[in-house]
């Protein structure tokens, strides 16, 4: 049983011109809350994701000049899972398979994590860059992928070794080549970004970073290189 407490006034015969309030308290209650204060805290609240929001897109499209935000807004803002292991390259360039070129473990120039791979071509006019994983796909399934890279050195001499450009494909068995040229390369971190639905089903989906010089062969590989992190394929 709650206790009460009850004050009561007693007036004093030389000021008897008035009596002294009399307050009832009951244990326990108390004032209600300052309806300033919940303001307060709501609009921090909106600030603060209104703040998320504007952070993830910024990060969608143009350049990065690196660090993990650029990366995991990328992913975030897709609204699929990543379908690809070691889609950050934070184990090197584990997991990933080249044709005429050469892949190293890269952590002097990332765009997000630790690690991401340096990718050079040979001699050959093309090399790629490939991660395979096990989907099952159905005709008329849509999916994106995306990737950031960076020039593996100064700009100018690539195109003086004959460098010519970059494509991005998402891909698999029996598809036909439905690649996005990726943007021009200007010593920062540039996104490439493509889109690809599929005619029939299977059971495996392909990323591939497609690299070009002119002449064939070239009079020296292993001089056009890019850095490659944060690739990420899903479902739309």
């Amino acid at each position: 049983m709650r206790a009460v407490v009850v004050g009561f006034c007693v007036a004093s015969a030389l000021t008897a011109l008035a009596l002294n309030a009399c307050i009832l308290k009951a244990d326990g209650f108390t004032s209600p809350p300052d309806a300033g204060a919940g303001d307060g805290g709501g609009s921090s609240g909106s600030a603060s994701s209104s703040g998320s929001s504007g952070s993830s897109g910024q990060t969608l499209s143009g350049n990065d000049g690196g660090g993990s935000s650029g990366g995991g807004s990328s992913g975030s803002a897709s609204g699929g899972a990543n379908v690809l292991t070691n889609g950050d390259f934070e184990l090197g360039c584990a997991g990933w398979d080249v044709a005429f070129g050469f892949v190293s473990e890269a952590t002097d120039v990332v765009h997000g994590g630790a690690k991401s791979c340096k990718f050079c071509m040979d001699t050959n006019f093309e090399a790629t860059l490939t991660r395979s994983a096990t989907v099952p796909l159905n005709k008329g399934d849509t999916y994106t992928g995306d990737v950031w890279i960076h020039a593996g050195g100064g700009v100018q001499a690539m195109k003086s070794a004959g460098y010519t450009g970059s494509a991005l494909l998402v891909t698999a068995s029996g598809e036909g080549d439905s690649s996005t040229d990726g943007p021009p390369l200007d010593g920062t971190w540039q996104h490439m970004t493509t889109l690809t639905t599929f005619s029939r089903q299977n059971d495996a989906i392909q990323l591939v970073v497609h690299l070009q010089q002119s002449g064939n062969p070239a009079a020296q590989g292993n001089v056009i290189c890019v850095y490659v992190d944060d690739a990420n394929v899903h479902k739309l």
